[in-house]
């Protein structure tokens, strides 16, 4: 069974940890000279998400209506799962 390279991870409000449903998860890739790659997921009614994406570094921005959104970059490697958890504060996007 070949193993794919994804991001694991969770939403969840700062302080409760309560999770966040619908929070739009959006990965850009770093990419030389082309357009970057885009892939976009939902966070599920528990606040969860797993996204397959191709081996390199991504720019994740995080957003949610009633929140900061969070921006941050992650790394991801050829056969495996990185897992992140993300914290939102409340608060009026910019």
């Amino acid at each position: 069974k070949g193993r794919s390279n994804s991001v694991l991870g969770s939403v969840v409000l700062a302080g409760s940890g309560e999770p966040i449903k619908g929070a739009m998860v959006r990965f850009t890739g770093e990419t030389t000279g082309e357009t970057p790659k885009v892939f976009e997921k939902k966070s599920s009614d528990k606040g969860n998400f797993r996204m397959k994406l191709p081996e390199g570094t991504y720019r994740v921005m995080v957003s949610k209506i009633g929140c900061l959104d969070r921006e941050f970059t992650v790394v991801v490697a050829n056969g495996e799962t990185t897992n992140v958890k993300v914290e939102l504060t409340l608060g009026k996007s910019q």
